[in-house]
């Protein structure tokens, strides 16, 4: 499920003071449903969309969360297990799962420009933060830059999905994590030399010659945790 939620930033919680603005974000849920119930829910919200739109950086909310010891060291040991499962759900393979995972493997040797080949020209990429990247020049310039923060990476698969319908584009979905060293200035600033675990999810939907839109989304609050703590 994609989802996204328009809301007002009304009373004091986690994300500080309530503002009294309204915001909107993107969330995507994966859902294991038996006999028209949930039975388990893995959810990624687009955290650094909410807190821009009400004044912050990531970066800027998780010292403050430091500063005021709300956030510590315990809160990692909830990151490497982001995404288990208590019950085994069974992959759905076909062409295009295997298309989009052979993409992310290429990502992770930080091979660029297969995406010129493998992305339609008026392709979309939908990005943390609440950002729109369009063709394929800026999804690449996107990807590597937010990649090259990162050396030694490993790429793991938990789940995919693959769906072809009548009269529907082809669409994946995959939950994923990625793994690396914080060895280069960028998205994440100085390098920390710290290992860090993203847990992300994609939904990508494709066009006639290759990807149409995509939907990547992970949380940038859990990766300023693991640089700053």
């Amino acid at each position: 499920h994609r989802i996204l939620p328009t809301a007002t930033h009304k009373g004091n919680g986690f994300y500080g003071k309530t503002t009294g603005k309204k915001i909107r974000y993107r969330v995507i849920a994966d859902c294991f449903i038996v006999d028209n119930k949930v039975i388990e829910e893995w959810i990624v919200r687009d955290e650094s969309s909410i807190l821009k739109q009400i004044g912050f950086t990531p970066k800027q909310f998780v010292e403050m969360k430091i500063k005021k010891m709300i956030f510590d060291k315990s809160n990692l040991n909830s990151i490497s297990n982001a995404f288990d499962f208590k019950n085994p759900v069974e992959n759905s393979f076909n062409k295009y799962t295997e298309i989009y995972i052979s993409n992310l493997k290429k990502l992770i040797l930080k091979d660029f420009n297969f995406i010129i080949k493998y992305y339609e020209r008026s392709a979309q990429t939908l990005w943390p933060g609440g950002k729109i990247y369009y063709s394929y020049e800026q999804i690449k310039k996107i990807w590597s830059n937010f990649l090259n923060c990162f050396e030694d990476l490993e790429l793991i698969i938990h789940f995919f999905s693959g769906i072809t319908e009548p009269n529907l584009s082809p669409r994946v979905a995959l939950r994923w994590t990625i793994k690396g060293k914080h060895m280069n200035k960028g998205f994440y600033g100085t390098p920390s030399q710290k290992k860090i675990e993203i847990a992300g999810i994609s939904h990508v939907e494709f066009g006639k010659t290759g990807i149409i839109r995509e939907y990547v989304i992970f949380d940038e609050i859990s990766i300023w945790k693991q640089i700053l703590l």
